[in-house]
């Protein structure tokens, strides 16, 4: 049974503005020392081949992608005309990969967390490779939460199938932080890290039970070419909302690897964030992409985010309404700053 890494890197990263753009999104911002699409790849190489990677992405990514990572082939990509969520991106990949292999296991990894502990990570995916490979299972790879962090998802789990299996309960997506608390301190539930693994039969299974004209759409995509307008007539659903939420064959690994989800700048700049060169009765003020001098009076809770075309100073505890910067300037046809 071959098995195959499916990275998906779709998107533009909108909580990421003005980082990110829709020609150039975040997980190929050279943030890391390399970018996170790239660091995704690298880190399923030891047990999954290159020639079996695919990077599920669209139109406007392809390019870019091919230039940052010039040793992908055209083989490793599924191009995607249009986004439609995560249940349409991995269903695709999986029609696709069955008929060429009727046998493929699926690895689905999103393209921007940021992992660390590579062994601690390729172990926790390979033993759900295992687990998936006998038995007719979709796994997912938990995180034992450090925090009540009210941003993830969250995977109530049951009694174990065997060491370090667990049934999936149920899923919680962004719970309040009351109800974050409650979670943390109960030990049953682990962060959702978007990692899926399992056959690309039980994938297509799966949504031909709980979405059937997505199921259908995505057979008949499969046979031939993935058209713009006939793309856009798939539902567009998350594979937490379509399968996962519903299913009763998930099942999950808890995993010990570092695992952050940049998913806004409150996170990239704990990560990245520079001290303003001068301080005069300001607090928790981080710089990110610092080319000149910069000095705060009086501020607190600031992060500022320079561009060669565009400069954003948003508050911390607002930092989820830059994608409204972006949609502004969608309506406003600002295209030379999406």
């Amino acid at each position: 049974m071959a098995v195959y890494a499916v990275i998906m890197a779709g998107g533009s990263g909108t909580r990421l503005w003005p980082l990110s753009r829709e020609g150039f999104p975040k997980f190929l911002l050279p943030l890391f020392p390399a970018s996170l699409l790239e660091l995704a790849v690298r880190r399923v190489q030891p047990f999954i081949p290159l020639k079996n990677v695919r990077i599920v992405c669209g139109v406007k990514q392809y390019q870019a992608i091919r230039k940052s990572l010039p040793f992908l082939k055209k083989q490793n990509f599924i191009i995607e005309p249009t986004g439609r969520n995560t249940a349409p991106c991995i269903g695709l990949a999986a029609a696709i990969l069955s008929r060429q292999d009727p046998r493929a296991l699926l690895v689905i990894l999103p393209a921007d967390p940021l992992i660390r502990n590579r062994r601690s990570f390729q172990a926790s995916v390979r033993q759900a490779v295992r687990f998936a490979t006998q038995h007719e299972a979709i796994m997912t790879v938990g995180i034992k939460p450090r925090s009540p962090h009210t941003g993830y998802g969250y995977i109530e789990t049951e009694q174990p199938k065997q060491a370090g299996v667990f049934k999936v309960k149920q899923f919680t997506e962004k719970p309040d932080a009351k109800t974050a608390q409650r979670y943390v301190q109960g030990q049953r539930h682990l962060w959702n890290t978007g990692i899926f693994v399992g056959r690309a039969a039980v994938f297509l299974s799966e949504l031909k039970r709980w979405e059937p004209k997505l199921a259908r759409g995505l057979g008949t995509l499969a046979t031939g070419r993935v058209t713009l307008a006939a793309y856009r007539r798939l539902p567009a659903i998350s594979i937490d909302y379509a399968v996962a939420e519903r299913s009763d064959k998930m099942w999950t690994v808890p995993a010990t690897f570092d695992w952050e989800d940049i998913g806004d700048l409150q996170v990239l700049s704990n990560l990245q964030g520079q001290a303003p060169d001068v301080s005069i009765g300001s607090n928790r003020v981080a710089v990110i992409g610092k080319k000149r001098f910069v000095a705060t009076v009086g501020v607190q809770d600031l992060v500022i985010v320079e561009t060669p075309d565009a400069l954003l100073i948003v508050q911390r505890d607002q930092v989820q309404r830059v994608k409204e910067v972006v949609d502004l300037l969608k309506k406003k046809g600002v295209a030379r700053l999406l």
